[in-house]
């Protein structure tokens, strides 16, 4: 089954097309925004999963949405969703913990003393910055993987 819905573009001049599709154990979802056509992840799909209606470029599409939500499929995007949700904000708090230590090193240097101060203690070997720039790697990894899901269909776990 194939549902096309038509979202709210940030300049309000034309909707995008997204589409919805029930594939055997999935749904797949495509949008023709600059991101989706890239196969990103875009806010009009992430919103159209959430449920927000007023993401719709035409409010009659409500009954439409409210019909890919009944689909047995969706709950699975759903948790998926929400699983790819939560571990994004993990990787964010832990970069931002990281963040907070490494600006920690230097907050009684004096303004002078402090380019000298950052070339001798942050080097491409410390371990702080090693941690930011892998939070990094399994951000993009993260995104990307979802970012394929959503565009070819998700593998199902037989256990859910």
């Amino acid at each position: 089954m194939k549902v096309t819905l038509l979202a709210k573009s940030d300049s309000g001049n034309r909707p995008h097309k997204v589409e919805f599709l029930a594939d055997g154990p999935s749904v797949r979802v495509y949008c023709h925004c600059r991101a989706g056509i890239n196969q990103w992840i875009c806010k009009h799909k992430m919103e159209l999963i959430k449920g927000d209606v007023e993401r719709l470029f035409d409010p009659k599409q409500a009954e439409l949405l409210s019909e890919i939500q009944s689909w047995s499929q969706f709950e699975d995007l759903k948790r998926r969703t929400e699983e790819f949700k939560n571990r994004l904000k993990e990787i964010h708090e832990t970069r931002i913990n990281i963040s907070a230590e490494l600006s920690d090193q230097f907050d009684n240097v004096e303004l002078e003393e402090s380019s000298f101060i950052v070339c001798t203690v942050v080097s491409p070997d410390d371990p702080e910055l090693q941690a930011v720039a892998e939070s990094r790697r399994q951000e993009k990894a993260l995104k990307e993987e979802f970012a394929r899901g959503l565009t070819f269909g998700f593998y199902r776990n037989e256990k859910t």
